[in-house]
């Protein structure tokens, strides 16, 4: 095989540190097999090289790979971070007869149980909706950026009522029974090395060769870790791409690489600028677009192959009219090779793959974690259904009659439950003193014409009525901007459920098929078809024939919270939705479609500004 003179560079970069800069396409994973088959053949024995990667489905594919091309030579060590962190604490439980366990692979406990019961221990009830979620995602991202809770807050402007309490129980409750969490591997090992020198040391002699493999997913804390292993040599290679630097969220940061010649003043740098996989203008839009960060090394990415395919841009009135568009377009795509549908949030994938299934195009649904199906509008919307079809449901008038703007007091309720329980809930109410004025008259024949209406039509229209007529949609838009936000999932979720009723006749057969796709979306994440739906995060590393990066909307991509603290010294979070965008585009080979739309939920929104930075109309 032929390698470029910037491959050669790096195939033959033996003592010192180095850090590669690898445009999208670039083939840095043939590069790092290479490198690895020339230090064995220059006699360092395959023990002391280690190749660290961030996922497990990488690090298999590496070993894999070098297996099939070098499989005469003994195989050196590919591994996880967290793997390769959790070898170095087993081994030092074992020197001190003690033993850890990994709380995600325990059979005795659940993280999120764990969590649960000390919220209704600390705080005297249960964790509120997405509360254990917002818990991990701090805890997580504190350890990884090894920063402290207030930093945290200050630098963000987030945070969470009794975070500290609840870590410290959290944390010793792991402490005593010798249990550790993902996270906690990562600051474990640091915790050893600074500690405990003859593991270090040996570490340092047994490992005198590491390359990192996606290092702009490198955190503080794997950093530290991958630093101090290499010294004193430092015969360190990080490869990477400041420009696809997405996990900010994990405390993972392109500054580290930024400030890389800081840290090893005889580093040596190559850039790999030839792409390999994109056609010519896929290369050179999404170039001009990456652009528009500051905080970035300079690349001149250079096509390789050929194609002049345009990139194509679609923007459709709402959701029907862009499903209707991609359900046209699509099977054009994939008689031409795979293809990919991306998007900034998952449950995006909901009513897309509703609509495939529909049509009986085949798909992956690549990562689908399922929140759309518990999330609080749709359950809001199922006690309503629920309550339409039966009058007399209590329980469900009970979790929604203070969002349909009813203002009943709970003495009502109270009273109610002692009446006739096959008598409508409504009628109770009408038949009580305290309803006998022509405020709450108001209100209860209101709900009435509304759930009577519900009662006679079909589900799309029965949504609609819900949204626009019952008082929900009232509710919805107040919780909006209670949180600051024009926009947010329940704005989707209340969009992709009337998309979804679309054709179906009646209530208990929308409930059916939501049952149907729930089912469909777990199936289908172990399927293999030439179409996949997945979110940017999860497509990253991948490529694919036709991407269509669809639900281009301002307040989503780029995020609300990436534009509110657009400007903030030390938020990096509007670059890094550019660079997830730029992530997106990349993934092409030779067909690239950008679909955005103008309405979301019946409300007028923004097309992404990302397109007008494609189309070369708007300046960052």
């Amino acid at each position: 095989m032929e390698f470029t003179r910037p491959q050669q560079e790096v195939i033959s970069h033996k003592e010192g540190p180095c850090l590669v800069l690898a445009v999208p396409g670039a083939g840095k994973t043939t590069v790092l097999l290479e490198r690895v088959d020339r230090l064995l053949a220059s006699g360092i024995q395959a023990r002391e090289i280690a190749t660290i990667t961030f996922s497990r489905l990488q690090a298999m594919d590496l070993e894999r790979r070098f297996q099939k091309f070098y499989g005469g030579r003994p195989s050196p060590t590919f591994s996880t971070i967290h793997a390769f962190c959790y070898r170095i604490i087993q081994a030092f439980a074992q020197m001190k007869g003690a033993r850890i366990d990994l709380i995600e692979g325990s059979e005795n406990w659940n993280k999120y149980d764990l969590l649960a019961s000390i919220y209704r221990t600390c705080l005297g009830r249960p964790p509120r909706e997405g509360e254990l979620d917002d818990f991990f995602r701090v805890d997580g991202y504190l350890k990884n950026a090894l920063v402290s809770y207030s930093t945290f807050k200050k630098e963000t402007g987030d945070s969470l009522p009794h975070f500290l309490k609840i870590s410290a129980q959290y944390e010793a409750f792991k402490r005593e029974r010798n249990l550790i969490d993902f996270d906690d591997m990562l600051v474990r090992t640091l915790e050893i090395l600074e500690r405990e020198p003859e593991i270090l040391k040996a570490l340092q002699d047994r490992f005198t060769y590491l390359q990192v493999d996606e290092a702009q997913d490198t955190s503080r804390v794997q950093l530290e870790i991958i630093q101090r292993i290499c010294l004193p040599r430092n015969n360190l290679l990080m490869v990477a791409d400041d420009d696809q630097s997405i996990y900010g969220f994990r405390g993972a940061s392109p500054l580290y690489l930024l400030h890389f010649k800081e840290t090893y003043p005889q580093a040596k740098i190559i850039k790999m600028e030839d792409n390999y996989r994109s056609t010519p203008n896929i290369v050179a839009v999404s170039s001009r677009l990456i652009q528009g960060n500051k905080n970035r090394y300079v690349k001149e990415a250079q096509a390789t192959r050929e194609g002049e395919e345009k990139i194509r841009v679609y923007i459709k009135s709402n959701l029907e009219k862009e499903l209707d568009l991609i359900g046209k377009k699509i099977k054009e795509d994939l008689a031409l090779g795979d293809g990919a549908i991306l998007f900034r949030n998952n449950i995006s994938m909901v009513a897309l793959a509703d609509r495939l299934a529909r049509m009986g195009i085949g798909f992956r649904a690549k990562g689908n974690d399922g929140r759309f199906f518990t999330h609080p509008v749709l359950r809001d919307v199922l006690d309503i259904l629920h309550f339409a079809m039966d009058p007399t449901d209590l329980d469900s008038f009970q979790r929604i009659y203070f969002k349909l703007n009813a203002y009943l007091k709970k003495d009502f309720l109270l009273q109610v439950r002692s009446m006739d329980p096959m008598t409508p809930i409504l009628d109770r109410l009408d038949a009580l003193d305290g309803t006998q004025n022509p405020f709450y008259r108001d209100k209860l024949d209101r709900l009435r014409v509304g759930f009577r209406r519900i009662r006679q039509s079909r589900p799309k229209e029965a949504l609609e009525e819900i949204r626009d007529h019952l008082g929900y949609g009232d509710y919805m838009r107040e919780s909006n901007r209670m949180r600051m936000r024009t926009l947010n999932t329940g704005d989707r979720v209340m969009e992709s459920l009337i998309s979804i009723a679309g054709p179906i006749p009646s209530l208990p057969d929308l409930e059916k098929r939501l049952f149907q796709l729930r089912a469909l979306l777990q199936e289908a994440d172990r399927k293999q078809e030439k179409l996949t739906l997945s979110t940017i995060h999860g497509a990253k590393g991948l490529e694919y024939d036709s991407v269509w990066l669809i639900d281009l909307m301002q307040n989503e991509f780029p995020s609300i919270t990436a534009l509110a603290l657009r400007g903030r010294v030390g938020s990096g979070l509007m670059e890094e939705e550019r660079r997830l965008f730029y992530v997106g585009m990349t993934r092409a080979r030779h067909r690239l479609r950008l679909v955005a739309r103008r309405e979301v939920n019946g409300r007028k929104v923004e097309v992404s500004q990302f397109i007008e930075e494609v189309r070369g109309r708007r300046s960052p």
